[in-house]
């Protein structure tokens, strides 16, 4: 199956699953078996694909955990062994992001898929819904009563935050 016919039937997996449609639903939509099975029906959201790599969020155990699955071997399984409060992921070529809340503020991960090296941008406040394109990271961040969208460029560890205003306390 070509690249966008598979990326066309996995965003229409994906829609009919998170909308509660079991697997028999996606198929009868052309989705093969594996991408139909591949959702838990209410513990799997916010997917994101990069390539032949998909990546989402899984309630699972007790546990947010984020997911990686190789589209084409079908090969799955969590992307860090540190496994608690992980939601929001992102992909961008070798790096997977994350909103991670295992600690008192809620922090972003990257994670190089190469090396294997995770990073946790430990920064003041909490930082949410992070996305990435290159070496250009952005997110929320959330310090005092005050809300930022940053723009973090991970080559040089500058970071840009842009206020959107006061958040009502």
């Amino acid at each position: 199956m070509d690249p966008r016919t598979r990326l066309v039937l996995l965003a229409a997996t994906v829609t009919i699953l998170l909308a509660g449609g079991g697997p028999a639903a996606a198929q009868s939509c052309g989705a093969p078996r594996a991408e139909a099975e591949l959702f838990h029906a209410t513990g799997d959201y916010k997917p994101q694909v990069w390539g032949d790599t998909l990546v989402y969020s899984r309630y699972d155990q007790g546990a947010y955990v984020v997911m990686s699955r190789d589209l084409d071997t079908g090969q799955t399984g969590p992307v860090s062994p540190t496994t608690n409060r992980q939601w929001d992921p992102d992909i961008h070529a070798d790096r997977i992001v994350w909103q991670d809340d295992s600690g008192p503020d809620a922090d972003i991960v990257v994670f190089d898929r190469i090396s294997g090296e995770e990073r946790r941008l430990e920064l003041a406040g909490s930082q949410y819904s992070p996305a990435i394109w290159g070496d250009t990271l952005v997110y929320e961040e959330f310090i005092g009563h005050r809300m930022n969208l940053v723009v973090h460029d991970l080559a040089t560890d500058e970071a840009r935050r842009l206020p959107v205003g006061p958040v009502a306390a």
